[in-house]
Order: structure tokens, then sequence, then C-alpha cells
């Protein structure tokens, strides 16, 4: 397990390295892999971001097991767990590491929901192999699937994450657009738990929201008003506003306000008048919008402030 840069984790925990099939343009886990720096992977596999496996990691000593204090640690963030390749027996071994060590809140995410609804629904019907009863997924688990933007392929993510009994969210990162919720409206998708204690299928918890953090995609904060206009009727949902880009002058030090932007020239500075209002990528909920600086996570973090 390693820190991590994510905010909303306090650990990462990666048992498939990096590596994924799906191809994705905008993937961070891409460029990290093939950087340079200290932390970049030394595995050739992982530096070739190519679909493999590291089954040491299940091992006590390298995974949430050997890591006695509760934390909050992210599943496979490198990668997909549940990428269209990886078998079965990966994807159960990982979960038998995940369920051996209950003291941890675990964070899963994955781009392929319907995979994911499969796996985990076989994994609780048949006791988990013979450890979990209840019927759902243990309540320290939250699985999530990344949502980029609008589209019949949101919804059917979406609807195929309710599928799953458990503790469910959705990442809407990198936001490319006003993501359609329609579906989500009625008592159904509300959250809630049944009498055995768990959440009931279709209980969206939480929202995290995030630009790209390549400064060259686009982004209007409009995406992300829509997407916590509509949280906001769903009772309970939390949300999680994780980066925002914001403007600033390398001059004097001015943000700009987004009604000042909207009356820019060639991105000259409001205040000093010089042309040097930079765009950047910032986590830091000070520099984002008053409206914009949900910071609710449906899980609690231990090193970290929300």
């Amino acid at each position: 397990m390693n820190k991590t840069g994510i905010a909303y984790l306090d650990f990462a925990w990666n048992p498939c390295g990096f590596g994924c099939s799906h191809g994705c343009p905008t993937c961070f886990a891409r460029r990290q892999a093939t950087s340079t720096g200290p932390t970049a992977p030394k595995c050739p596999d992982c530096r070739a971001f190519l679909f493999h496996f590291h089954p040491e990691r299940l091992e006590r000593k390298l995974s949430p097991a050997g890591h006695r204090k509760p934390a909050v640690i992210g599943v496979q963030f490198l990668g997909d767990l549940f990428d269209e390749l990886r078998p079965s027996g990966e994807i159960y071994g990982v979960l038998a590491a995940v369920y051996a060590a209950p003291q941890h809140t675990y964070v899963f995410l994955t781009q392929r929901p319907a995979k994911a609804a499969i796996h985990l629904m076989e994994w609780y019907s048949t006791g988990g192999g013979g450890h979990v009863t209840g019927g759902g997924l243990p309540r320290n688990w939250h699985v999530g699937c990344t949502i980029k933007g609008p589209g019949p392929q949101a919804m059917e993510d979406i609807a195929a994450l309710c599928q799953i009994r458990g503790r469910l969210w959705l990442s809407l990162e990198p936001l490319a657009g006003n993501v359609e919720f329609y579906h989500l409206n009625g008592s159904s998708y509300l959250h809630g738990v049944d009498a055995l204690g768990c959440v009931m299928p279709g209980r969206i918890e939480g929202v995290v929201i995030g630009c790209d953090n390549q400064l060259s995609e686009p982004w209007t904060n409009s995406w992300a008003r829509h997407a916590i206009d509509w949280a906001r009727q769903v009772d309970g949902l939390k949300v999680y506003v994780k980066q925002l880009i914001v403007f600033h002058c390398a001059t004097c030090g001015h943000r700009p306000t987004e009604a000042e932007l909207g009356r820019m020239d060639n991105w000259q500075c409001p205040a000093c008048g010089r042309p040097t209002v930079l765009r950047s990528c910032s986590h830091d909920p000070a520099t984002f919008p008053p409206d914009l600086r949900d910071r609710e996570l449906p899980w609690t973090l231990t090193t970290k402030q929300p």
C-alpha cells in the first residue's frame, strides 16, 4: 500500500499495478505510469501500462491486512479491477484480501460497472466463498463508477451500478458535460437500509466531481453546478468537489471572478491590466467559487481533512 495524492483516500492499494485495456484518452494513470520521476513504477509491464497482475501484493505484508491502523483505502485506482480481460480468480483473490482486513474502509472505482455488478453479486450471493453473510457487501465497502459526461452509456453504467447491493457512489471525473440524472429521481434511489442493515440496491450515497487536470481539456463550472443542483434534490446525497479549473494573474495574484472572466479581453487581468491571467487545476476549495465548495464524503478520512 502507498500514500496517495487522491484527496478523498488515505492510501491506495493496486494489486493489479498500472495497466488497463480501456484505452481512455484522458487516463491519469497512464500518464503517471510513463513518468520519469521518483514515483515512476519499476515494473516493465506497469511502465508500458499493460494489463497484468501482481499476485505478490495479496500477501499480508503488501496488502491492507499488513496495515493495522484503520484507513480509507482505494482499491486498484491505477487500472480497473473489473477490466474486461480480468479473470474471475484475480478479482475474487482481491476481494478475499479486502475482506480479510475489515478494520479499513474500502473505496472501489470502475468503468465497467456491469461486470462489477456480476462479480460482486456472485460474491455475496454465494457467501463470498463462505465469508460474507447478510446478502450484501460489507458496510465498509464503497463501490463507485466513473461517469464522464452525458449520453446513453452514462445512464446504462449508473443503472448497472445500482444493481449492486451495497454502498454506492459516482465519480464525475473528468467531467466533460452536463450529466442527466433524470432516472435517479424518486424514493428508490434515496439512501436507506433494509431489515438486515444492508444498504439496499440503488442507493447512491455520494458524488465526487472534478475537472480533468490536463489544461488542454475544455471545462466550464456550469457542468459542476448542474450535477450539484441535481444532487441537492436527493435527500442525504453527499457531494465532494475534488478539483476545478481556476484562474489567477501571475503578475498581481488577482483571482478573477466568473463575472470578470466573462468580460475579459484576451485574458487581460481586470485588476492590473496585464495579459498574465493563467489557468490551473486547483484542489483547494478556498479557490473555488463559493457555491462549488461542497466537501462531504460518504466515508470518513483518517489521515486527511475532507
